[in-house]
């Protein structure tokens, strides 16, 4: 954390060379009793604000195209993710819950 403490303390005065992605939705998914700790997120958003960092060195990602998810994931896969219809099996290997009203979000 120091790391970042002088690297944001070194760029505080300056336009930063890079930007932060981050989106609202990142921390806003209920994901139940998850080891994975979602609002992290969130936290790390509010300290770079906190430390200096303004609104405009971040870019509010989109929803990604169907080309770019099927450069990880198969047409047939991403079928299954937009109508839901998931074997009980494959949903209790995603790890995080699926709900289909996030598929507005598509």
């Amino acid at each position: 954390m120091l790391f970042l403490k002088n690297l944001l303390g070194f760029f505080q005065y300056q336009k930063f060379p890079f930007k932060f992605v981050y989106n609202n939705a990142y921390w806003m998914v209920d994901l139940g009793d998850h080891v994975f700790p979602i609002k992290k997120y969130r936290y790390v958003y509010e300290k770079l604000l906190v430390q200096g960092v303004k609104k405009d060195n971040f870019v509010y990602s989109m929803p990604a195209e169907d080309r770019d998810i099927c450069l990880i994931h198969s047409k047939k896969y991403l079928q299954k993710i937009r109508s839901g219809k998931f074997s009980s099996s494959e949903l209790a290997t995603l790890e995080i819950p699926f709900y289909t009203e996030g598929l507005n979000f598509f």
